[in-house]
């Protein structure tokens, strides 16, 4: 090393100073690890961060941040990202591992840092002394005139950070840290996220290969998703069965029991890289009040919270909850999905849910649970009433919500919010039957009957009845029991399940009359007719339709009146009773009108298409269900338009219009194989003897 002594007087004291140059420090550090095989993806987020880190041109500092949660591949990003832009580095790479998150060493502070990053410049121990801030200068001014890359790993927040970072034009700095580092002036964000599907398969598919092993592509996706697509849980989990590859199935098996899952995702030859040890160290950070909030969300049942939620299953109000909030963002425990939404992977909430059975009562974490279904059961209330204002439904006798509830301005509001939270509905029903909260069980589930019944997921709506009625009957609440069992055999019966339904319809028609309800009653004989016309006796069928009419117009409910004429018509033309099937069409249709509800109206109005049809008009019946299904789109009601445009291929078809028949019927089989609906065996058919002529 070369330099040039000194010998200075001062006061009478001599001391001798040794000048060294920055230029005279000839080490070029180059210590960034080797690439990662199976690194996968992050294309964008690495193309965005090798532009800026390689333009000579940019404006002030090239500084990138990388977050993310525990075990989302942070260090491999930056590795892979140094890795591609070093060559425009001449005077290397400088690499310090800030220890921010470490299970085992304390974070290293920023005098320690200074002097670590000093010696990997080949400045000797000691020659640089002095305060921090000496030093500190010292190492700015050295790297003030090199083209060099500092990656600093792991760090645990700004203030640890800042005095590190070299400001001269040529040096370009890399820092990964589980908080965003928001502090950080002129500094690019790049928030890293768990691996879309497919890009997780493709990581374990080339672990695998590695390993020698072979995997069935269901495997690969089941395991992908137990491991949340997040990259240390692939890893760990393709270590579990490299070099074993006949425990593939049982490593499956075991990961997919919750209890067992953070456990098995433990490593193999690297403790402190288990699931469990990364996420504390994240968690055991946090206040109190923050860990508290994260573990309660841990019982939410999905991955998707709404902030509405959040407040009602953490308890806490809305400008705490808002702070609160923040603070598990800016540790990468849960995310922001939108404004209204926060977001947290799977294997997090386990950790979290974890963490609430172990540091929550039994009684803390049932009052949570409970905040949160009565929450949906208020919020489903107000959802229902907003799709259908007309129906009249049994009084509920709700419990008090802890926190405000959802609102809707509109149906179409009501429906978005119902299929966003459909499988967190669903869940708070089974939840509540499972924990014996019948009256919220059942009562949940009858309020989402309309959305079931307009939305058409079968599986979800015979699954939560099925419960409800269980619940019902617990509670010997008997016009609840009727109206589950109304609304589940109408699920029968679009499911083709005709004997199920009917005998569903029968024991709702007799525990109505035992109720004394007879505006359930009227309903449930209304659905009853369309069954019996269905199963083959319309004649039975317009009996209970006509019974229907005659019970709504005692109780004054002109919706429900429409809703029968218009299901008697139906009858009436498979019996050839038509002059009468046309005048019930028409009442329908003036009924729906007069209380404002334009689905039924349009429903009514293909009634009158029907009549047409069986009348012969057959250029009426193709005019008016062409104007119905286009109107049932524009409306969202995707099943009745499937149905009218079943309708009107028939009219076109007989019209000749062979043409147009086709493309009407191969628009109603999209909607319904959308659906999973068992009418698409039939559409093929229709369309299949479209291709015989």
């Amino acid at each position: 090393m070369s330099g040039s002594a000194h010998t200075v007087v001062q006061a009478g004291k001599i001391e001798r100073l040794t000048v060294i140059s920055a230029e005279a420090l000839l080490d070029i550090p180059q210590q960034l690890g080797p690439d990662i095989a199976y690194f996968t993806d992050r294309t964008e987020d690495l193309r965005r961060a090798r532009n800026l880190l390689t333009d000579r041109e940019a404006h002030g500092v090239r500084l990138i941040t990388v977050s993310g949660s525990p075990g989302v591949g942070k260090s491999a990003f930056a590795t892979r990202l140094g890795n591609e832009v070093r060559e425009h580095f001449p005077d290397g790479v400088l690499y310090l591992d800030l220890h921010g998150f470490d299970p085992v060493r304390d974070p290293l502070e920023p005098e320690a840092a200074i002097d670590e990053l000093l010696g990997r410049l080949g400045v000797p121990d000691g020659l640089v002394s002095g305060s921090f801030e000496t030093r500190a200068a010292r190492f700015r001014s050295i790297m003030d005139s090199r083209e060099t890359l500092v990656i600093l790993d792991n760090a645990k927040n700004v203030k640890q950070v800042r005095p590190l970072l070299p400001a001269g034009r040529g040096c370009a700095t890399v820092v990964t840290s589980r908080h965003r580092l928001t502090g950080l002036a002129g500094a690019r964000a790049v928030n890293l996220d768990t691996l879309p599907l497919p890009d997780a398969k493709q990581m374990l598919t080339t672990l695998f290969d590695h390993g020698g092993v072979r995997l069935t592509d269901a495997q690969v996706t089941e395991l992908a998703e137990l491991c949340a697509c997040l990259p240390l849980a692939l890893e760990i989990a393709a270590q579990l069965i490299n070099g074993r590859p006949r425990r593939a199935a049982q490593v499956i098996r075991e990961l997919g029991d919750n209890k067992k899952r953070l456990a098995k995702l433990s490593g193999l030859d690297d403790e402190l890289k288990a699931i469990r040890h990364v996420f504390s160290c994240s968690y055991q950070l946090l206040p109190a009040s923050a860990r508290q909030a994260f573990r309660l969300l841990g019982l939410h049942f999905g991955p998707r919270i709404s902030l509405s939620a959040a407040e009602a299953v953490t308890g806490q109000p809305d400008d705490e909850l808002a702070d609160t909030l923040d603070q598990l963002v800016n540790a990468n425990l849960v995310a922001d999905e939108d404004e209204e939404r926060i977001r947290c992977h799977d294997l997090l909430r386990l950790y979290a849910r974890e963490r609430a059975e172990q540091e929550e009562s039994e009684a803390e974490r049932e009052a949570a649970v409970r905040r949160l279904v009565t929450w949906y059961l208020h919020s489903a209330v107000a959802a229902e009433r907003a799709i259908n204002p007309h129906r009249r439904r049994v009084p509920l006798d709700l419990p008090p919500a802890s926190s405000p509830t959802e609102a809707f301005a509109d149906r179409q509001q009501a429906l978005s919010w119902c299929a966003e939270e459909q499988a967190n509905l669903v869940a708070a029903v089974v939840e509540a039957h499972e924990r014996g909260w019948h009256d919220l069980a059942w009562k949940l589930a009858a309020t989402l009957s309309e959305y079931f019944y307009q939305r058409k997921p079968w599986r979800d709506w015979v699954a939560t009845h099925e419960r409800a009625l269980d619940s019902a009957q617990r509670c010997g609440e008997v016009r609840g029991q009727a109206e589950i069992r109304g609304s589940l055999a109408i699920a029968y019966r679009e499911l083709r399940r005709p004997a199920a339904a009917l005998a569903e319809f029968s024991t709702a028609i007799e525990q109505f009359q035992q109720a004394g309800d007879s505006h359930g009653e009227a309903w449930t004989r209304n659905t009853l007719g369309y069954a019996w016309r269905e199963a083959g006796e319309p004649a039975r069928g317009r009996d209970e339709c006509v019974r229907a009419v005659g019970l709504f117009r005692e109780i004054d409910d002109r919706y429900g009146e429409g809703a029968a004429l218009n299901n008697l018509s139906g009858i009436r033309c498979v019996l050839g009773e038509l002059g009468q099937a046309l005048a019930d069409a028409q009442q329908a249709v003036r009924a729906f009108a007069e209380v404002g509800d334009e689905r039924s109206e349009a429903w009514a109005r293909n009634g009158v298409g029907a009549v047409y049809q069986s009348l012969g008009r057959l250029p009426e019946a193709a005019a008016a269900l062409a104007e119905v299904a286009e109107d049932r789109g524009r409306i969202g009601d995707h099943y009745g338009q499937a149905h009218t445009l079943t309708s009107l291929g028939g009219v076109l078809r007989d019209l000749g219009e062979t043409a147009r028949a086709r493309q009407v019927w191969q628009q109603a089989l999209i909607i319904f194989d959308a659906l999973a609906d068992p009418r698409a065996a039939s559409v093929r058919e229709d369309l299949a003897t479209l291709s015989a002529d």
